[in-house]
This record gives C-alpha cells, structure tokens and sequence, in this order.
C-alpha cells in the first residue's frame, strides 16, 4: 500500500474510533488520518522544543513510532492529541540530553525571554497538567477544535467541558507565570499554529511508523524510554520531572534538604590513613567557625578535623533564609602545614549530604592555600585565603569542641521503628559487585518487615517475612521502563505481607543514578486495595550498602503527621502568588525515609488548612494573618493554594501552622514551624 494521496476514511470519525480500527484491525487509512489530523501538533511540539530542522523530523517520526507499536496499549482512546504531546515532549527532551551542554542556565536571566522561549515553556508546562485538564487545553489551544468539537472528542457534556478546559487554562497560566512567563493563555494558539503537512509528509511518516520504511539509528535510538506511564507509575514520572527539570546536574543536588541524622559522612571520612602518621597534637580534635553575611539571612559553619598527618575533612553546613534546609558539603583533603605558616589542602573527594560525586569541579582540581594563623595560646586559629578575597568566607577563625550535636530524633518515630532487628537469615548468591539494602515495616505496628535488596537487574524480595531471601524466585526489572546501560531499573512486586492478611501489598520500585554522583536515588509506592498508596523518594531516599545502614519505611502505620512538601520545597515570595504545598506523611529511619499518603479518592471537601503568620511593617502593629484551605491537589501526594504576601509585613520567614482535622484515614499530627519568605532588595 502507498501512501501518496490519503484514502478517505468516510464521514469525520473520532479519534478514539480510528485508533481502535487501527490497533484492532492495523486499518492504515485510520492511522494516516490520524497522523494528518495531530502531525501538525506533533511536528510544532518538536520545531518549537529543538529549533533544529533535522532533529524536528527525527523526533517527529520517532514519535509515531511510538505511536504505531503502541496502539493496542493505549488506555483512553479518547485522548489521542493528549497522548501524542506528551510523548513529543519526552522525545524532544532525550534529543536535547544528547546534545552537548552549552553554557549553565541560570536560576534568573538577566534578559527576558522570548516568545519562542515561551512557546517552548507551554509544551513543558502542559506537560505537567493532570490528563483530564490537558485534554482540553491541547485539542482547543494546540489542535484548533472547537469546544464543541472538542467536548464530542472527549466523550463529555459542553458543560464539563468548559469547566475542564477553564480550570486548565488556569493551572496552565499560573505554571507559566511560576516560570517567569506571565503569557495570557489566549495567545498562546496564535504563536503554536502549525500549518498542516503535506501529503507527502504524511506518507512519509505513516509509512515509517506502519514498518514500510526502514527507521534511521537516529529516530530508533529516541524510541524507548518515552511512553506514558501507568497510573501506578505516574508519580515516578512526575517526580522525575521535577528532579530533572531543576537538576541541571549537581547544582540540583546541592540545593536538597541536608540529609536526616542518618549516615554520618564527616565521620565515615575521618578515618585515619594506616600508612600515615598521626596529626601534630596540636591540631588533634574537631574544630569548628561560624560566619555570617547578609544581614545573617546567609550562614555558613565550617568544621574540619585533621585525621592523620596528610589527610583531613573539611565539613560546611550552607544555610540561607530562602532555602527550605541547609546545604552540606564534605571534602576529604590532603594537606601540608608548612613552615611559613600556610595550611595547603587539595580535595580528593567530595560529597553533597550522602552522595559523593564522580567529578570534581575545575576549581576544587586546584590547591588551596590559606595563611594559618595562631592564638598566643594555641586554643584557636584563623584561616585567611591566600591570595586575599573580598569574600565573606575568605577569613574563619576556629575554635577546639566542634563535635556536631546530632539532629533531634523525630518525635513521632516509634522507638520500636529504631530498634528493629535488621539480620536477614540466608541471603543468595550474588551475581553483581555491589547490593542495595532495604527494608519495609508494614502494619499498624511495624511487625512485619520485608527486605528488598537490589543485585543489578534483580531484586529480592522477602515476601513472607521470614528472613529467608531465597524463598521466592527474584524479580526481574521491567524490560520497557529500565535501562540498564544507564543503570536506572523498575521493578514491580506483588503479594508482599503477611499470610494473615487477605489483600497484600504490590511495591513499585524505580532506581536511578543521580546526576553527577555515583549514587542511585529511589523511588518506592506501596499500594493495597481499600488503602490510601504510600510514597517514597527520591530526594535524598537511597539504597544502602549493609543492613545496618538501610533506610526503614513505614508503612501501614498509625502515626500521620502534616508537613510543608519535601518533594516539592515551598518558598514565599513577596510580590507574587506563589503556590505553598504540604504533604501528608509517616516518619520513617534514615535520610528521606518519610512515606507520603496519597491523596487518590479522598474526598474534594477534606483539606489541610495553613495560618500563616507575618511580621508587621510598621513596629507596634498586629502580626498580620492569612488563613488558607489548601484545596488543589498534584502529583497524587500534594495538597496546595496560591499564597500572596501581604504588603505591609516584613521579615524573611513567617511562622506557618498547618492542620488536617476532617483526614478521614485517621488523626493528623499538625505542622508548628516557619517558611522562607523572598523579599527584593
């Protein structure tokens, strides 16, 4: 069959109907139709998010590809142009990945945007729309339809539609304006319009995907790896998205909360160099300096401790206003002390909290030198940088006793939860160098535990409880989500509790590298039917390698408490309406081990409620308090309201409590604390 003419397909069909011909009876004059109705769509996308003529073309086919092989899969037919845009943005997203890195974005340009900077901004953030509100956007803004047109595509009433479409033009006008794109949604047909492609197009691009013409290494290679997920995989998506749109490799990772008292990395690297002698008694102990700058909105401690007679570890702890948790930076350095008085030191490695990282920077490849200067009574000493610099940081005094208190347990942790037994009975035989060590606690009480441990593309899992990891065949990752060569791995796992108990759990697993480090983030659901999902990761959530240093997640369990997100930190910042967020969750043992409730089927009138409490302006005046239902719901953990600061207020934090007193899956632990707040200069 070619395809140089289309052959009609009869009276205006539905896209749902055309895709059924085609997945169920491979009727090609279906899919042509379709792909003359959405290329369009598809080739703008892709010409929009590469602004390369080639790489549009091979994106463009690779995402029909997609779309041909995956037809039968395909769950809501209905939403066709949803389906295509999205799989075109993840595609054109692994084209730029591969591209070489140019020159690092920064957080604030110091030129506006343009409108193609724009336009490609409203593909990524539509992207971020929940299905049932991108539906309409994309059919109505991206496809042309009529809302008519669109509310018969859709399966739905002219009523829902419009209120669909309203409440997504409104998620996507505040996700551009959170941006920096303040676009009325209106405008934005007028700068996506594509004109509509060619016949020979079309056939060209029917004839690729149907298998009629050979696929090129370039469009095979964008293939995998960029297919919807399911709705118990959803989340990983969405917090994948999150992770890789502020990553921009390790610049993401040093902006993470610092990791829970868990795994002490300054003590794990002060461990003494066998070979080398011990350090001069005058520099035994931990030292430790404080300095402040800006006004104290920014604060930096120091700690460093000369571990043998060439080696020492040099600990800073970042903390500023505007930040939801201090930033940690671990180095271990070799050093001289030389008899001129300077103190020279060269990073051999570094670590951001618990993740040490594969490269180190151009600078940190260079010595460093400090003039060291002494007390008349030897109980402390100054460092200055040598050559001198105007920075806040290039002079620190240090004093004797810098032990670091360690982080107050959470008081909502069952002790039990800390003194859980964590041998495993038999383990297998191994086939990779290095394992991940795991481990869940399930049930009200946390009396039934579950080892997973990660060996390369198997996991273990002990289903029964018993200690006993040979027990059950091992699970195999998921050959169309992982990608080994990458060393990211999905794993699924069901049956997993007690024999007591009738509806057991499934476990969805999701393990990939983090940017710049040699360490894996994890990301764990928990599910079972009649009980809200449990959620887990990434951040700083970490396979382990013994059992003594596993993270325990709790799940199942009775202690629920609400908190400002940790996947998604909120900041405040004055002049604008920015979007404060919440989680609710249960504490769990180790770096970010705390489970987060999923918010699927909850009712729409249950919603935690945060009382924000400002600084007044004006000395002698109340404090100023805005209370606000926090009724929007994402990425099915997040609860969330548009929050302003009020004018007349000051100060860079306000006090925040949260509460949740209508949960119905039990009663909440409310929040006391303080949020940043952003204020211009």
């Amino acid at each position: 069959m070619t395809f140089g003419r289309i052959v009609p397909v009869g009276p205006p069909t539905a896209d749902h109907a055309l895709l059924a011909r085609f997945a169920d009876e491979r009727d090609e004059p279906a899919f042509a139709e379709l792909v003359r109705r959405h290329g369009p769509t598809v080739f703008g996308v892709c010409r929009r998010m590469l602004r390369h003529h080639q790489d549009a073309e091979d994106a463009a086919q690779a995402v029909f590809v997609v779309f041909a092989r995956n037809a039968m899969a395909i769950r809501r037919r209905q939403s066709v142009a949803a389906w295509l845009h999205g799989v075109a943005v993840r595609v054109c997203c692994k084209v730029r990945s591969r591209r070489k890195p140019t020159a690092p974005i920064t957080a604030e340009p110091s030129v506006e945007p343009s409108w193609q900077d724009g336009m490609r901004a409203v593909d990524d953030a539509l992207a971020t729309l929940p299905d049932a509100l991108r539906q309409p956007v994309v059919l109505c803004y991206l496809h042309g339809l009529t809302r008519d047109e669109a509310a018969v595509e859709l399966g739905l009433t002219g009523t829902a539609l419009r209120g669909r479409l309203d409440r997504g033009k409104e998620r996507l006008r505040r996700e551009l304006a959170r941006r920096g794109l303040p676009l009325a949604v209106g405008l934005v047909a007028a700068g996506i319009t594509t004109d509509r492609l060619s016949a020979a197009t079309i056939g060209s691009l029917v004839g690729t995907a149907v298998g009629l013409h050979p696929l090129s290494d370039s469009v095979r290679s964008l293939t995998t790896g960029v297919l919807p997920v399911s709705p118990l995989k959803l989340w990983i998506a969405g917090t994948l998205a999150v992770v890789l749109l502020l990553a921009g490799g390790v610049g993401w990772l040093c902006l993470q909360p610092a990791p829970t008292a868990h795994a002490d990395t300054f003590s794990n690297l002060a461990k003494p160099d066998p070979k080398a002698g011990k350090a001069d008694a005058k520099l035994e102990g931990v030292w430790a300096s404080t300095v402040e700058a800006d006004a104290g909105k920014v604060k930096r401690d120091t700690r460093i401790q000369f571990v043998d007679s060439q080696h020492l570890v040099w600990e800073l702890t970042h903390t500023q206003h505007n930040l939801p948790a201090p930033q940690v930076i671990t180095m271990k350095m070799k050093y001289e002390v030389t008899k001129e008085g300077e103190l020279k030191a060269e990073v051999l490695e570094k670590w951001a909290g618990e993740d040490k990282l594969t490269k180190l920077s151009e600078a940190d490849q260079k010595p460093r030198v400090y003039s060291m200067t002494w007390d008349k009574e030897g109980k402390s000493f100054t460092l200055k940088s040598v050559p001198a610099s105007e920075s806040p940081w290039a002079t620190m005094v240090f004093t004797r006793g810098g032990e670091k208190a360690k982080a107050p347990a959470d008081p909502l942790l069952p002790e039990s939860l800390t003194k859980i037994d964590r041998k495993i009975a038999k383990l297998p035989k191994f086939a990779a160098e290095k394992q991940g060590y795991l481990l869940i606690a399930l049930g009200a009480d946390a009396d039934f535990k579950t080892w997973l441990v990660q060996d390369g593309d198997t996991l273990y899992v002990d289903r029964n409880g018993n200690g006993d990891l040979t027990d059950d065949a091992p699970v195999k990752c998921d050959p169309g989500a992982s990608n080994p060569q990458k060393g990211s791995y999905v794993f699924e796992v069901t049956d997993v509790g007690s024999a007591k108990e009738e509806k057991k759990y499934k476990l969805s697993l999701s393990t990939f590298p983090v940017s710049g480090t040699d360490s894996k983030a994890v990301i764990l659901m928990a599910t079972r039917p009649g009980s809200p999902g449990m959620k887990v990761g990434p951040m700083d959530f970490r396979f382990a390698d013994t059992t003594d240093a596993a993270r325990v997640v709790h799940v199942g369990s009775k202690v629920l408490a609400v908190r400002p997100s940790v996947t998604m930190p909120s900041t405040l910042q004055a002049g604008k309406s920015e979007d404060f967020r919440v989680q609710v969750c249960t504490p769990g043992v180790g770096s970010g081990s705390f489970a987060s409730v999923t918010n699927d089927g909850l009712n729409k009138t249950a919603n935690p409620v945060a009382e924000f409490t400002f600084q007044p302006a004006k000395q002698g005046d109340k404090p100023v308090v805005v209370k606000v239902e926090l009724k929007e719901r994402c990425c099915e953990d997040q609860f969330y309201a548009a929050v302003e600061v009020p004018k007349e207020t000051t100060g860079d934090k306000a006090a925040v409590t949260i509460r949740f007193p209508d949960y119905p899956h039990g009663s909440v632990t409310p929040f006391i604390g303080d949020v940043p707040v952003v204020r211009k200069k």
